[in-house]
């Protein structure tokens, strides 16, 4: 009976895990996706005890083999897992890290090797998969890494490759008595396209007044997905060669907060490329990136038809939306708890990182004899009272918890501090939503025409009425 004993703690550690939860009020919804993996697996240790305690000659074998276990073999199994887990089901935080994930799916299996009739065989067989899976898996990242993905421009002929076509509408050397503007951004640069408020926005300061016809020229190099380094290196790389009058730096306080490595792009999916030393792990590999951000677009992609259904007629493909309905709340809430919610502590590294990023462009900029302009644009729940409410009632969030403003009030102190000149797009739309509404598109986070039409508005009379 001793050999039980062992079972019952087992068990409560199991069982005990569960007393870690969350508020969210449904069962399983107190639970993340990564402790749910966890607890999967510590479960694995009362179940690997119970199937070797069943039988005798399983305990008795399993005891006597752990006199005579092949070291070598064991160690070569257990180094390959972990690399295999860590790029399968990797997890966050220190308690859920993918090496301590491994770590407790390890004794298990070796205690059922050990118990097996073949140990040896079954070990070796086991050892010989994983690792041929593995190289197979460090061939293949280094395949995705050096020659289908592709980083920033580096060159001009690179330039014209990254961009849209037709995006580039000027010649690199300035006409005289012209003043160009040149856009740097994300995808708010671009959405769009020709009714992108950089277009609508040159045509504004044209038609201003009509002696002043021609004298502006606007480049637009705003890429979908960019981030404040990969904005700084297309400003160090090319903008400056085009000798601007005026850089119009457009942030997006939805997610221009986050601040990581230069991204990296393979049919339009972009992947954020890491430090060399964390390019080891393969929960850092970015091919993995990529298929699950595939993954989840295509999931999403399947959500939006069944959510389209209606009375058994499919709503046109114009009127899904581009993300789900859960997608689109979940992204919205997410920006929320990052840029608004009243907490100094996780904002002042992220915010201390951005003003080194806008410092670095702003005085580039300068330093080339160039205006340096920043535009803010605002996240749709700023804007929209109802999608606002609709978050906070479906997460069961507080709205006391945020400060809709504290985004912004940093960037303009930003600005105020260094003489910048700053364009805050949010006070013109949440008028503009209160008397008309419909500035973005359906579960799009981007502007729509009006939207951009509004914004081109803005920025052109902000910039005009700087200028006299």
């Amino acid at each position: 009976m001793s050999r039980w004993l062992p079972l019952a703690p087992l068990l409560l550690v199991w069982l005990g895990l569960l007393l870690h939860k969350s508020s969210d009020a449904v069962l399983f919804g107190r639970y993340s996706s990564q402790f749910l993996v966890l607890w999967l697996a510590v479960g694995t240790w009362p179940a690997a005890w119970a199937w070797i305690a069943l039988r005798d000659s399983r305990w008795q074998r399993f005891r006597d083999r752990l006199k005579n276990v092949p070291w070598l073999a064991l160690c070569l199994l257990i180094g390959t897992f972990l690399v295999l887990l860590d790029f399968v089901a990797p997890v966050v935080g220190a308690l859920l890290s993918p090496i301590g994930f491994a770590l407790v799916l390890c004794p298990p299996l070796g205690a059922v090797l050990a118990a097996s009739d073949e140990p040896r065989t079954n070990a070796n067989v086991l050892a010989s998969i994983t690792v041929s899976c593995t190289v197979a898996l460090f061939l293949t990242e280094a395949v995705f890494r050096f020659f289908l993905v592709a980083g920033p421009p580096v060159s001009g002929k690179d330039l014209d490759a990254w961009l849209p076509d037709g995006w580039r509408t000027v010649a690199l050397e300035k006409p005289t008595g012209v003043t160009r503007l040149v856009g740097i951004g994300d995808s708010f640069g671009t959405a769009g396209k020709e009714k992108n408020f950089h277009p609508l926005l040159l045509e504004r300061l044209k038609n201003e007044k009509l002696e002043e016809v021609g004298n502006y020229e606007l480049l637009n190099l705003s890429v979908s997905a960019y981030q404040l380094p990969d904005q700084l290196a297309m400003v160090q790389r090319h903008a400056l060669r085009y000798q601007p009058d005026i850089l119009l730096h457009s942030f997006f306080v939805g997610n221009d907060f986050e601040v990581t490595r230069p991204l990296k792009r393979y049919r339009d999916i972009p992947v954020d490329d890491r430090g060399l030393l964390r390019h080891v792990l393969p929960s850092r590999f970015l091919i993995r990136d990529w298929l699950r951000l595939r993954a989840q677009a295509r999931a999403d992609q399947r959500q939006i038809k069944k959510e389209s259904l209606k009375e058994s007629q499919a709503v046109p493909k114009a009127d899904q939306g581009t993300f789900s309905e859960e997608a689109f709340l979940n992204i919205e809430l997410r920006r929320m708890e990052t840029i608004c919610r009243r907490s100094e502590t996780p904002l002042a590294k992220r915010w201390a990182k951005v003003t080194r990023h806008l410092d670095q462009i702003r005085d580039l900029v300068e330093n080339a004899g160039a205006t340096y302009v920043l535009v803010i644009h605002p996240d749709q729940f700023q804007v929209e009272e109802a999608l606002r409410a609709e978050v906070l009632r479906r997460f069961n969030r507080h709205p006391e918890n945020y400060d809709l403003q504290q985004p912004q009030r940093f960037l303009k102190d930003f600005c105020t501090s260094r003489g910048v000149l700053c364009i805050d797009l949010l006070e013109d739309f949440q008028e503009q939503e209160a008397k008309r509404g419909g500035l973005y598109r359906l579960r799009d986070t981007h502007y729509n025409d009006r939207g951009n039409a509004l914004a081109a508005a803005v920025i052109a009379r902000e910039l005009l009425k700087a200028r006299d």
